[in-house]
């Protein structure tokens, strides 16, 4: 779930409510398999309840760099095997549940992603309090993990969406789950389109590796 928010920005609340069914796979026209999230909930902050998304925009799907869907396909497999499940039995689990204290498997709360998250950031050696984020507007922006609750993790997305690949804004707020910056974006470009997730997909990519890599 950690490796998951680092890599793509998504919410906890997002990542806590994905299911296996949500981890979809298809052909695209270069004859290999992809894979997207289909983002439709998420998980109140108690982890209790599923909720339907705010906002419309925030409904999308998400394409999953190949580095990642390797690591959730090993994934699923381990889970079939020592579960002793089929695939269909697994589908309607979340990806990221945790064991209870009774030893039964229950879905991970957006609050203890969080935790990980903030975890991780001490792990790093990152100053407690403030890390310094380049940003294009302002320039460099102070960030305070402990009021973000490490949400550090969207912002560096971000940073890297726009320092490091080719998208158009229109495409960067897709894939944050933002309104597009102007009508004309959304006439022309489905960004469902099969084409157009592989565009982005390759764009993922190459966050995916650069954020795995620092």
């Amino acid at each position: 779930a950690v490796i998951l928010r680092l890599c793509t920005g998504l919410e906890a609340n997002i990542i806590a409510a994905l299911r296996w069914e949500d981890f979809a796979g298809y052909s695209g026209a270069d004859g290999n398999p992809h894979y997207h999230f289909i983002i439709e909930k998420q998980i109140d902050k108690t982890g209790a309840r599923f909720e339907s998304l705010k906002r419309l925009n925030q409904v999308r799907r998400f394409p999953v760099a190949p580095l990642l869907a390797e690591i959730l396909l090993k994934r699923q497999a381990a889970l079939l095997e020592s579960r002793n499940v089929t695939e269909e039995d697994l589908s309607s689990h979340t990806i990221f549940e945790i064991k209870s204290r009774n030893g039964e498997y229950i879905k991970i709360t957006p609050k203890k992603i969080n935790t990980l998250c903030l975890n991780l950031v001490k792990d790093l050696g990152i100053a407690e309090d403030y890390l310094p984020l380049p940003d294009n507007k302002y320039g460099i922006q102070q960030i305070n993990l402990n009021t973000s609750r490490g949400d550090i993790y969207k912002n560096t997305f971000r940073h890297y969406l726009r320092r490091k690949t080719d998208l158009i804004q229109g495409y960067i707020n897709y894939l944050l789950g933002l309104n597009p910056p102007n009508v004309d974006f959304t006439s022309y470009i489905n960004c469902e389109a099969l084409r157009t997730q592989i565009l982005l997909e390759e764009s993922l990519s190459i966050v995916a590796s650069l954020c795995m890599e620092e």
